[in-house]
């Protein structure tokens, strides 16, 4: 899927791990980790992954079948080898969390720690509506009307970004995922999670905000993991790395740490 781009801070092994491995929300890019990454910085190994077709990643070639989450989840695969990195935790939001979830069902060995946050779920019937909603990114239009359509959803309180800084980041990363920037809903869409929940063996903490669209899901589907479990992060959004970075990797820390 072409090359991908990582941002790293320094770090131990921690508990058992390499490294961490972040993985970022659509249509966001590793900047959504802009903030954590200083509060993680010597305390283990971190790497910040773009999505390929998000951030600085290559673009897939004109006219590719739109990527699969296993199809994401087979990039990490491969960017792990080409670092030398072995056994990791991961932590993936959105997106990222349904990649980092097939990525722990179909790579069990190479996983220690599973850390997910706002994982996608959604019941069979919502699917099609979803997957119709999805199949092509907004068109460009002349008078830039897609511009402020990006701003706008990078500004919903529901992610609660903090500033006009991290808002304006995301619209950026999303403006520049244009033509394919529907690549990542789609795969999401189609990916069935809960038949992928019982082939993960790493502890498991879904750690999410209190408004995050899937809030209400996160502790039925913390049970369906072996060794799971759920904790909600009163008053912040579906980013709440963002939003309280020094808090978020308190609890990250503790949980890797075991």
């Amino acid at each position: 899927m072409g090359q991908i781009h990582y941002r790293e801070v320094a770090g131990p092994a921690l508990g058992g791990a390499e490294a961490l491995l972040l993985l970022h929300q659509t249509a966001d890019s590793s900047t959504q980790f802009a903030e954590l990454l200083p509060e993680l910085a010597g305390r283990v190994r971190t790497i910040a992954v773009d999505t390929p077709g998000y951030g600085d990643s290559d673009r897939l070639p004109a006219g590719a079948e739109p990527p699969t989450i296993a199809d994401y989840a087979r990039a990490m695969v491969e960017l792990l080898a080409a670092l030398g990195i072995g056994r990791v935790a991961m932590l993936g939001t959105h997106t990222g969390a349904a990649i980092a979830l097939e990525f722990a069902a179909s790579r069990p060995a190479l996983v220690e720690r599973l850390v997910l946050s706002g994982l996608p779920d959604y019941e069979p019937g919502e699917r099609p509506a979803k997957i119709a909603s999805a199949v092509d990114s907004p068109p460009l239009d002349d008078d830039g009307a897609h511009l402020r359509a990006a701003w706008e959803r990078a500004a919903d309180p529901m992610w609660g970004r903090d500033d006009l800084v991290q808002i304006t980041r995301a619209a950026v990363d999303s403006v520049r995922a244009l033509p394919d920037r529907h690549h990542g809903p789609l795969a999401v869409f189609h990916f069935e999670g809960r038949t992928r929940i019982p082939l993960v063996e790493a502890p498991t903490m879904l750690l999410y905000g209190d408004r995050d669209l899937f809030a209400e899901r996160q502790s039925a589907l913390a049970a369906l993991f072996a060794d799971g479990r759920a904790e909600r992060m009163a008053g912040t959004g579906a980013s709440p790395m963002q939003h309280r970075p020094a808090d978020y990797a308190r609890r990250l820390l503790a949980f890797l740490e075991g």
